[in-house]
This record gives structure tokens, C-alpha cells and sequence, in this order.
């Protein structure tokens, strides 16, 4: 059968025989493009499918040709594959029971089944449908409920006539699940995988995990306790949100629901090396009688008190706000510092001396380290600032915090100093 016209302008044909009946042939737009040396590399048979196949995955092909010509090309392979049953271009789907149709060599019925006749038009038509597998469907399941959880969708969303419509479309062997059974076991199922996948990375960290907790009030002015564990990589997963509306808040209750929670977890093989609070009094007051009980244990081991990292009080916005600040009054600090510009050699001010400002001070705000490293401490303290601007809401939230540790763990990851962002993040 002689090729179409409209791929032999794109081919150079040879007198070169493949076989008995083919000829060995070369792309138009490669040879062009590429000369003949190197363009002639890849070569064909004069079949018109096993061109087509190349002019699919040729660039050269697609920049000497328009986006019509290229679909009308390639429409000839699909018309040639299953020809369409009529002139419309039009997906078809149609049941085909015992009675209508019989076999052509015996007088034995077909079982019912689903023919899908695919049309020669849009992309979708390169893919055959088929019924999804046990673990296909297990992943379409948890895809769905991604996709629900993601866009904020509430689950009768998937019971609407549109979305079933959509996904009759896409594949109308795939059945949608009632959204009774995307709340209950497909969801519960979800849950339950992601709880063992996170047991199994807190149990493989080579270095121990950290605790973190924080109280806050949602919108039902409920009290909540929030849980996340922190491995030494720095990835964070929620772990649980207590309600603590009916306990009074003091430090023998948090030091109760902190033994708790060490307790479950080393139940679990999940070992900890430090302990996150916030500074709410409660809190505080028990970080305070922890650390006592501590102390006693290392005099008790080693018959002496061992301190290996100093305590202090961590105000980053007081910090943040000052360096600001002075940064905003650096032109006006400096041209006081030139008006009482003090004397290389200091000596007692004597009565109708002007006043003059000391040499250290002088010299401190004249440095351009000094602006420079000041400079340097409020961009590192600027994601602090604006993530601690959330969380001391009395509204903030459980997933608020999650997200901002993992933002924190993004700004270091992309910090300049990649050395010393190493170090923080360890």
C-alpha cells in the first residue's frame, strides 16, 4: 500500500532494501536540520506506522510542522488501528448483552461486558481503559481523600452528579465511593497507614526525637494540648491534640500528661532527647521542677551536678524589634556620635567642656561590622518574629505550628552560610 502524501513530504525514501518488500528510510526534517552525516543515523522502514512512531519522538519533526499538521498525521495511525464505527468523532460507550451479539463461528453467546470504542480525536484516546487492581484501587482511594483534605472539600462533594460525571469521563470503569465510606474505613485505613509510617521513622532516628507540646484555645474555646515530634533530620509529624478544657492548668498537671506521653512513647521503642515547651507559666513552673528532679538523678549517677548547656531566657521579638530599631535610627545615632566625637586620649570632662559621649560607644556605632552584623541578625531573626507573631495568638492552631517548623527548616536550607545553617538545623 503506497504511503499517505502527507508523510512522504517529511521522508527520503532509498533504493536500500530491508527485507523483501521494505526499503530503508530516512526523516526529511533530521537531514535538514542535522545534514546528512548525522541526520541519516537513525534510520526506518518505509511502514507507515513505524514512521509515524518516529516523527512522535522527533523535535525536528515537530519545529518543521504545525500543531495540525502534526494531528492530522498521526490521527492516519489511529484511523488505521480501530477505525471509528461512524463519521462522528465520539467516544462510545455501550453494554452488550448475551442476546445481541453472538459469536461469529459458533452459536454460542458472548458474556456480558463493556466495549469501549475509542475515537480517533484528543489525547485521552492513546490509552486503553481497564479496571482497576486491588493496590490501584487502594491508591485511587487515598488519592481521593488527599485530594478532598488538600482543597477543603467536604465529603459529599464526591456524591455530586459532576464529579462522578468527571470521573465516567476519565475512566468509566471507575467507581466512586460513597462519601459514608471516604469518611469511615477509607479514611480510618489512611490514618492508620500514616500512624505506622511515622512509628517507623521515629523508631529508625539514629539520634532520638524531639518532644514538642503547646496549649491553646481553638475557636469553640476549647483548651487543647498539641503534639508534634521532631526527628534529628528536623521533619516534623503531628502526633496528637489533647483536650484539657475540664483540667486545671498548673504544673503537676503538665509534668502528669508530659510523663504520659514519654511513657506511650517508649512503648512504643521511640526513644526522646528533649523536651519543647512554651513559656506559659504552668509550663515553666514544670520545666522548673524537671529540671530539679534531673539534677538529683545526675548527683545520685555521677555524685556531682553536670550543667552541659546553660539556661536562659529566648525573647526573639524584644531581640528582633531592638536591632530594628536601631537600624531605622543608624543615620541620626551616627551623626550624634560625630557631634560628641570624644578625644583619642580621655580625660576628666572639666566644668564648660561639652559634653562628649565615650570612646567605646563612639566607636561601636561607628563600625560598619557592627551595622553589618546587625543587618545580618534581623534577617535571621525576621522568620522567627513573623512565626512567633502566630503562635502567641490565643486562636492559633495545631497545623500553624507544624507549618512553621517546617518553614524554619526551609530558610536555613537555603541560608548563604550553608555551614553554619547545618549547624542550626542539627
Amino acid at each position: 500500500m503506497p504511503l499517505p502524501p502527507l508523510i512522504v513530504q517529511y521522508i527520503v525514501k532509498t533504493s536500500d532494501k530491508i527485507n523483501k518488500t521494505n526499503f530503508k528510510t530516512f526523516c526529511k526534517p533530521c537531514i535538514e536540520v542535522l545534514r546528512d552525516e548525522n541526520g541519516k543515523k537513525n534510520w526506518f522502514p518505509n511502514k507507515k506506522d513505524r514512521i509515524i512512531q518516529h516523527f512522535k519522538k522527533c523535535p525536528n519533526f515537530f519545529t518543521k510542522t504545525t500543531a495540525e499538521e502534526r494531528e492530522e498525521i498521526f490521527n492516519l495511525l489511529r484511523n488505521n488501528t480501530i477505525p471509528p464505527p461512524t463519521n462522528t468523532i465520539k467516544r462510545q460507550v455501550s453494554d452488550i448483552s448475551e442476546s445481541s451479539i453472538s459469536h461469529p463461528l459458533s452459536s454460542q453467546s458472548v458474556s456480558p461486558r463493556k466495549i469501549i470504542v475509542r475515537s480517533s480525536y484528543g489525547p485521552m484516546d492513546n490509552y486503553i481503559v481497564r479496571s482497576l487492581s486491588k493496590e490501584d484501587l487502594k491508591k485511587f482511594n487515598i488519592l481521593l481523600l488527599r485530594l478532598t483534605v488538600s482543597c477543603g472539600w467536604a465529603l459529599s462533594w464526591i456524591n455530586k452528579p459532576e464529579a462522578k460525571e468527571l470521573f465516567n469521563f476519565l475512566n468509566p470503569l471507575l467507581k466512586l465511593p460513597d462519601r459514608h465510606l471516604l469518611g469511615g474505613k477509607i479514611l480510618k485505613k489512611a490514618v492508620e497507614n500514616s500512624d505506622e509510617s511515622m512509628e517507623n521513622a521515629l523508631k529508625e532516628d539514629p539520634v532520638d526525637i524531639t518532644l514538642t507540646f503547646d496549649g491553646w484555645t481553638n475557636v469553640k474555646n476549647e483548651q487543647l494540648l498539641g503534639t508534634v515530634l521532631i526527628t534529628s533530620e528536623g521533619r516534623p509529624f503531628v502526633w496528637k491534640a489533647v483536650d484539657i478544657s475540664s483540667e486545671r492548668e498548673n504544673h503537676i498537671n503538665v509534668m502528669e500528661k508530659i510523663q504520659s506521653m514519654v511513657k506511650e512513647l517508649n512503648n512504643k521503642k521511640i526513644n526522646i532527647c528533649a523536651i519543647v515547651t512554651d513559656s506559659a507559666p504552668a509550663y515553666a513552673a514544670s520545666r522548673n521542677q524537671q529540671n530539679l528532679k534531673l539534677q538529683l538523678i545526675k548527683y545520685e549517677t555521677y555524685e556531682k551536678f553536670i550543667a552541659p548547656i546553660v539556661p536562659g531566657e529566648t525573647r526573639w521579638n524584644s531581640i528582633y524589634m531592638m536591632c530594628t530599631s536601631l537600624l531605622n535610627t543608624q543615620k541620626a545615632l551616627q551623626i550624634l556620635a560625630i557631634k560628641f566625637e570624644p578625644p583619642i586620649v580621655e580625660s576628666r570632662r572639666k566644668g564648660g567642656d561639652s559634653p562628649k559621649i565615650s570612646r567605646l560607644i563612639f566607636e561601636i556605632i561607628n563600625s560598619e561590622t557592627f551595622w553589618r552584623n546587625l543587618l545580618l541578625i534581623t534577617k535571621i531573626l525576621d522568620p522567627y518574629n513573623k512565626i512567633l507573631n502566630v503562635l502567641q495568638r490565643d486562636k492559633a492552631h495545631l497545623f500553624q505550628v507544624v507549618h512553621s517548623f517546617g518553614y524554619l527548616i526551609q530558610f536555613w536550607s537555603r541560608y548563604e552560610d550553608s555551614e553554619f545553617a547545618a549547624k542550626i538545623i542539627a
